[in-house]
C-alpha cells in the first residue's frame, strides 16, 4: 500500500510542493517530549537558510491512535505553497488509520483542513477532544515534570 504522501504526489502532481525550487525548500525538525508518549510534539518549518516558516503543534496518541492539533500556522509568504499539507503528510505517515482532531479553527484554517479531508481522506474533527494520555501529558508537564525535549529531521 503507497503513502498517503505518495497518493497525495500521484494526485497532485502539477501542485508545487514544499520542494519545488520554484518557492524554495523547507525541511522540517520535529522536537518531541522524552518520556511523554502523547506529550506535545513541534514540528517546525525551516527555510534553507534555518529560519522558521511555520509550526505544527500537535499530539500523537500510539495508544489511542490518536491525534490533535492544536495550532498549525505558517508565514505568510510561504502559504499556499503546499508547505502545511507536506507537514501534515508528514504526521499523517506517521500514523496511519488515526483519529484525527483539531482545536477551534479559524475561517481560513476551517478551508484548509476541508481541502485537505477532501484530498486525503483524513476527518479533522474541529474542537476535538485530546485523549486522556495526551491530557495527562499536559499534567504532567505543567507541574513540573522533567523531561528533556528531543529532536530529529522529518
Amino acid at each position: 500500500m503507497s503513502t498517503l504522501r505518495e497518493r497525495l504526489h500521484r494526485r497532485f502532481r502539477s501542485v508545487r510542493t514544499a520542494h519545488a525550487p520554484a518557492c524554495g525548500t523547507v525541511h522540517f525538525r520535529l522536537t518531541v517530549t522524552a518520556g511523554a508518549p502523547a506529550g506535545p510534539r513541534v514540528l517546525m518549518f525551516l527555510d534553507a537558510d534555518e529560519r522558521t516558516v511555520g509550526q505544527l503543534d500537535h499530539q500523537t496518541c500510539a495508544v489511542c491512535a490518536a491525534v490533535f492539533v492544536a495550532n498549525i500556522a505558517v508565514a505568510t509568504h510561504w502559504q499556499g505553497r503546499g508547505v502545511g499539507r507536506e507537514a501534515l503528510t508528514l504526521i499523517a505517515d506517521r500514523a496511519p488509520g488515526y483519529h484525527w482532531s483539531t482545536s477551534r479553527q479559524s475561517a481560513q484554517g476551517r478551508g484548509f483542513f476541508a481541502a485537505l479531508s477532501e484530498e486525503t481522506g483524513i476527518e479533522f474533527t474541529e474542537r476535538g477532544k485530546r485523549c486522556a494520555h495526551m491530557s495527562g501529558a499536559l499534567e504532567s508537564g505543567a507541574s513540573g515534570a522533567s523531561g528533556a525535549a528531543g529532536s530529529e529531521s522529518a
